[in-house]
């Protein structure tokens, strides 16, 4: 067995890594074997990992011989848990009659729950011998092994995998080609974000420890997105009792690196920040000339619409805030009047500019004032749009 030392840090590449005096020493029962691993940490992404490599070969039997205790039935605490994992899923992916793949699947008991909860076609990707005799006996459950190479799927699941990955250059990018246009990446992950006595301990199989900010970041240069993240700890579930990083991830062309991100950032400027100001131009083109328009509240967003669209062209009276401090004060040259009187200036179109919960109370409020009035809230205006090419 020989040792392959690694300089440098697998998640961002950086070469600034710094050795941990953290050795352990394991047993591995099923090799009869006794190893000594060290440990390093990146200097920039402070992603910890072990700086020594086995061998593919040496690892491969490693997990086809898994001393890992399988079991085919499943708690009431395992229930419970894969219900959490399943409707943290459920929140951007609608599961019902989805195809899904779990690697590293165990005994397929998280996919059980999916193919009776959902009716989800459930494959399993599993290396370990004696889990592989227990799947082939779930009729409910296939092996991916069976599919033709083009098949999609709508979900992947790798539930305490990627931890075990020595190649996470490579094998993150390999799982774009196995997944549909809008299909979604599900990782649950020990959780090394605060080292404490929540934090998971170091054992021989776990080769990777992340934070949330590194685990992000390796999905952005692996090509996905994510766009659900949250941590969880529940100390009942017994073989995750500590904390824990649960994430979705999409497809995404924008993949980061120090040399596009410039471009990436002009891409959001374009895409997702102006579409809302676009919008107000749009709104503006399709009313009459005589429609009387304003703004609400006296905000920085607001006072952006004023040069980045045609508010000004229209018949512009100015903005609208409830907050008497603000009544009778003018920016640049522009009067702030109190959104308690809107009735008494005849508006037509009131653009509320300003996000979130915030955006929807002033929306709240202007109705009670006067119902006749088209408002146009922030977030409908940057709202993703299925009528156009925007």
């Amino acid at each position: 067995m020989d040792k392959a030392s690694i300089d440098y840090c697998r998640v961002c590449g950086s070469k600034s890594v710094s050795p941990l005096n953290a050795s352990q020493t394991y047993h591995l029962l099923n090799m009869d074997e006794t190893v000594i691993m060290s440990y390093s940490s990146c200097d920039d992404c402070h992603f910890i990992f072990q700086s020594e490599y086995l061998g593919d070969e040496f690892i491969a039997e490693y997990y086809r011989l898994s001393p890992m205790l399988r079991r085919d039935f499943i708690s009431d605490i395992e229930n419970v848990q894969h219900r959490e994992q399943a409707q943290f899923v459920s929140q951007e992916k609608d599961l019902t009659g989805c195809s899904v793949l779990e690697i590293g699947a165990d005994t397929g008991n998280f996919l059980m729950h999916l193919h009776y909860s959902y009716n989800c076609k459930a494959y399993y990707s599993e290396l370990s011998e004696e889990a592989r005799e227990i799947l082939a006996e779930r009729k409910e459950l296939s092996d991916e092994g069976i599919l033709r190479a083009e098949e999609k799927f709508d979900v992947i699941v790798m539930r305490h995998v990627l931890e075990h990955v020595q190649d996470l250059a490579s094998f993150l990018p390999s799982l774009k080609h196995k997944l549909s246009n809008d299909g979604y990446l599900f990782i649950e992950v020990p959780d090394w974000s605060f080292l404490d006595e929540d934090t998971d301990p170091l054992i021989f199989e776990h080769c990777n420890q992340f934070n949330s900010f590194n685990l992000s970041l390796l999905l952005q240069k692996s090509g996905f997105s994510v766009t659900r993240l949250e941590t969880r700890q529940d100390p009942r579930f017994r073989s995750t009792p500590k904390r824990v990083i649960r994430v979705l991830a999409k497809q995404s062309n924008a993949v980061l690196s120090n040399t596009d991100f410039a471009s990436s950032f002009q891409s959001y400027f374009r895409e997702h920040f102006l579409v809302g100001f676009r919008e107000i131009d749009r709104v503006l083109e399709a009313a009459s000339n005589s429609v009387r328009v304003g703004l609400a509240p006296a905000s920085n967003l607001a006072l952006q619409a004023l040069s980045q669209t045609k508010v000004k062209s229209a018949r512009w009276l100015g903005f609208f805030d409830i907050d008497p401090k603000k009544h009778g004060r003018k920016i640049e040259g522009v009067p702030i009047y109190p959104s308690q009187h809107l009735i008494e200036y005849g508006l037509d179109i009131v653009f509320v500019l300003s996000m979130g919960a915030f955006g929807h109370e002033i929306e709240r409020f202007l109705r009670t004032q006067d119902q006749s009035i088209s408002i146009h809230t922030w977030d409908k205006l940057t709202a993703r749009r299925t009528d156009c090419g925007n």
